[in-house]
């Protein structure tokens, strides 16, 4: 029910979107009540997931969650080739 009201009065806000995090085992047990609501994974780790919401009318706008993790490095050398 709280979830449900704070929904409601979000709407009436007219806010865009709504982010949740469950973190706590006790969290958990709201998993497949926010997914009956619209809420969608987003991303999750080890100790948490996220969820969200579009308030909005029509297609959701909000950015997708992390597919994958990209690496970067490099090297410099000195004009005489040693680093």
């Amino acid at each position: 029910p709280m979830l449900t009201e704070s929904l409601d009065a979000w709407r009436v806000a007219k806010c865009n979107a709504v982010w949740l995090r469950l973190q706590s085992p006790r969290d958990v047990e709201l998993l497949p009540i926010a997914v009956t609501m619209g809420f969608a994974p987003h991303h999750a780790s080890s100790d948490h997931i996220t969820l969200n919401l579009s308030l909005r009318e029509g297609p959701s706008r909000l950015p997708p969650g992390p597919s994958h993790f990209v690496g970067v490095a490099g090297m410099v050398f000195d004009a005489a080739g040693e680093r």
